[in-house]
C-alpha cells in the first residue's frame, strides 16, 4: 500500500509542476498579446485623429475660400456694372459673358436686382424694356416695396425667367438689406430657389443667394447683384478640391446652419459615413461669412478606417496567439523529452525574433507617418512655406517677447485676374514661383508662410529698426518684378504689396498681423506693388481698397 502511494506521488508531482508552468506561460503570453493589441489600436486611432484634423481645415478652409472668391467676384462685375453711366441688358451681357459654372461650381445666374414701390413699378419696367430688356414683365408680389429681377444671365444653362419679386422670399429679401444696410457682401439663409421648386422634391437641393450693392458713380445706390448658389454643388466642389480626402472617399460632411429654432442641413457630399468606429472621430467647425455662420460636421467612412488600421492590429493579435500556443506546448513537451523541446524551444525563439522585428518594423512607419502628418498640418501642400499652424507657432514664441522682429504682410497684385483669364494653373505657377522669391529672400531664422489664396507673410528677427525691414520687403518686391512667369505666349509680371509693422513691448500675434494688414491695404490704396510701414495715423482699410 505504502508503495502505491509513493508511485502515485512521482506521478502526480511532475503533472502538476508541468500544468503550473504551461498556465503561467498562457497567462503571460496573454497579457502580453492583450496590452501590444491595445497600444496598437491606440496607434491607429491617433492617425485617424491627425487625418480627420486635417480634412476638416482643409474643407473648412476650402469653403471659406470658395465663398470670398464668389463675393470677390460679385463685387467686380457690380463694379463695372455701376461704372456703366446708361446700363443697357446688351452692356450686361458683355460685362458678365465671362462668368461660368465651371469656374463657380453650384452658381445658377447672375442677376440685377432694382428696388421699387408699388407707384413705379409701370415706369421701372418701361424704362428696362427700352434698355433691351424686351420680354420683362415685372411681377410685383404683396407689399409696397419691391426688388425686381430686371437683367439676368443664366450661368448653369437653365433658362430662368425675370422680373420675379425676390422681396416675396423671406430669404432673399433679408440678403438684400443686409447688403445695402452695411454697404458690401452678405449671403441668404438657405432655402429652396425658386425654379428649382418645380423640379421633383428628390432632386431640389437646398441653395443660398449672394448679394452686393451696386453703386452708380458718386456712391449713388443702383440696386444689387445676386447670384444664387446650390448647396450640395458647392460642398461637393470643395471637396473634390482636397485630392486625399477625395480620393479614397475618407470623409462624409455636413453644412448646417441654425433656421430660428430648427437646424437644417444646407448641403451634404462624399461616402456614407461609417457605422462602427469612436464618435471622438467626429469633427465640428465654424465658418463665418458675413453674417451668416454654418456648421460643418465632418465623419469617417470605413475607407479612412481602412487606411489608418491595415489590418494591424488584428495580425498581431493572432501571430501573438500563434506564439502563445506554440509555447504551451514546448512547456508540455518538456517534461517528456527535453532534448527535443530544447530544438523546438528554439525554433519558437526564432519565429519571436521574427515577430518582434515585424513589430519594430510596423512601429517605424507608424512613427514615420506621424512625422509625416505633422509635416503636413504644419506646411502649405502648394508652395512647400509654412501655413497658418506653422507660423503661429512662432508667432506665439517671438511676440510679445521680442521686439527686434517685423512681420512683412504681403499680397499679389491683380493676382485674381490671372486665375479669371488663365486658369488656376497659372495662378499656382505665380504662387509657386513667388514662394520660391520668398525663400530666397529670408534668412535661416525667419519664416515665410501662406496664409491661403494669394496672401503671403514673412517674419523677420534679429531687425534693429524699420529700415531693416523696409530694405528686406523691397528686395522682395524687387526680385519678384525680375522673375515673369511664362505662360504660352504671355509673361505674367509678379506684383505685390507689402505691409510692414515691427515688434512692440507686449505685443500680441494678431495685433502685429492686424497693424501690418493695414499697412498693407494702405500700399494698394497708394498705388500697388509698393512697402508701406505702419504708424499710428493709419486706420483699417477694408478689403474692397484692393
Amino acid at each position: 500500500m505504502t508503495d502505491l502511494l509513493d508511485m502515485l506521488r512521482v506521478r502526480i508531482r511532475p503533472n502538476w509542476r508541468r500544468w503550473t508552468g504551461i498556465a503561467l506561460v498562457v497567462v503571460v503570453a496573454l497579457t502580453g498579446t492583450t496590452a501590444s493589441w491595445v497600444a496598437q489600436r491606440a496607434d491607429e486611432h491617433r492617425s485617424a485623429v491627425h487625418l480627420m484634423d486635417r480634412y476638416t481645415s482643409d474643407l473648412s478652409r476650402a469653403i471659406s475660400t470658395e465663398i470670398q472668391r464668389y463675393g470677390d467676384m460679385l463685387t467686380d462685375v457690380a463694379v463695372a456694372i455701376g461704372a456703366q453711366p446708361d446700363l443697357t441688358a446688351a452692356d450686361f451681357t458683355w460685362i458678365t459673358n465671362t462668368v461660368s459654372n465651371r469656374r463657380l461650381p453650384g452658381a445658377t445666374s447672375l442677376d440685377l436686382v432694382v428696388d421699387s414701390t408699388d407707384s413705379g413699378v409701370a415706369a421701372l419696367e418701361s424704362y428696362w424694356r427700352e434698355r433691351g430688356a424686351r420680354d420683362l414683365k415685372l411681377k410685383p408680389a404683396v407689399g409696397s416695396q419691391h426688388a425686381f429681377i430686371v437683367l439676368r444671365r443664366s450661368v448653369d444653362g437653365r433658362q430662368r425667367p425675370t422680373g420675379t419679386d425676390l422681396y416675396s422670399v423671406p430669404e432673399a429679401a433679408q440678403a438684400l438689406r443686409h447688403s445695402r444696410d452695411a454697404g458690401g457682401f452678405a449671403v441668404s439663409r438657405a432655402y429652396v430657389l425658386l425654379l428649382d421648386r418645380t423640379l421633383p422634391v428628390a432632386q431640389q437641393q437646398l441653395s443660398f443667394r449672394l448679394a452686393v450693392p451696386v453703386y452708380r458713380t458718386g456712391n449713388v445706390f443702383r440696386g444689387w447683384l445676386t447670384m444664387g448658389v446650390h448647396g450640395h454643388d458647392l460642398l461637393t466642389s470643395a471637396l473634390q478640391a482636397q485630392a486625399v480626402a477625395q480620393e479614397h472617399g475618407a470623409v462624409a460632411a455636413e453644412l448646417l446652419e441654425l433656421n430660428g429654432t430648427v437646424v437644417q442641413t444646407v448641403a451634404a457630399a462624399s461616402a456614407n459615413r461609417a457605422r462602427d468606429y469612436p464618435r471622438s472621430l467626429d469633427r465640428i467647425t465654424h465658418i463665418t461669412i458675413g453674417v451668416r455662420t454654418w456648421t460643418l460636421r465632418m465623419y469617417p467612412t470605413d475607407a479612412l478606417l481602412r487606411e489608418t488600421r491595415q489590418g494591424a492590429a488584428g495580425t498581431a493579435f493572432r501571430v501573438a496567439m500563434t506564439i502563445t500556443a506554440l509555447l504551451t506546448l514546448i512547456v508540455g513537451l518538456l517534461a517528456g523529452a527535453r532534448n527535443r523541446a530544447m530544438g523546438k524551444v528554439d525554433a519558437a525563439t526564432a519565429a519571436l525574433r521574427d515577430d518582434i522585428e515585424r513589430r519594430e518594423q510596423v512601429e517605424t512607419k507608424l512613427r514615420e507617418r506621424e512625422l509625416e502628418l505633422q509635416r503636413m498640418v504644419l506646411q502649405d501642400p502648394l508652395t512647400g512655406l509654412a501655413n497658418r499652424a506653422g507660423l503661429d507657432a512662432r508667432l506665439t514664441d517671438l511676440v510679445g517677447r521680442d521686439t527686434n522682429i517685423a512681420l512683412l504682410l504681403i499680397d499679389l497684385d491683380g493676382f485674381k485676374m490671372v486665375n479669371d483669364v488663365y486658369g488656376h494653373a497659372a495662378g499656382d505657377a505665380i504662387l509657386s514661383e513667388f514662394a520660391r522669391i520668398l525663400r530666397a529672400a529670408v534668412r535661416a531664422g525667419d519664416v515665410a508662410a501662406r496664409l491661403g489664396g494669394d496672401e503671403f507673410v514673412v517674419l523677420t528677427t534679429e531687425v534693429p529698426d524699420e529700415a531693416s525691414a523696409v530694405a528686406t520687403a523691397e528686395r522682395i518686391l524687387a526680385a519678384a518684378a525680375e522673375t515673369p512667369v511664362r505662360m504660352g505666349e504671355d509673361t505674367l509680371a509678379i506684383r505685390a504689396s507689402i505691409g510692414v509693422a515691427t515688434g512692440r513691448v507686449g505685443d500680441t500675434p494678431q495685433e502685429l498681423l492686424r497693424r501690418a494688414d493695414t499697412a498693407m491695404y494702405r500700399a494698394k490704396h497708394l498705388g500697388k506693388h509698393g512697402v508701406q510701414v505702419h504708424d499710428p495715423s493709419m486706420t483699417d482699410l477694408p478689403a474692397s481698397a484692393t
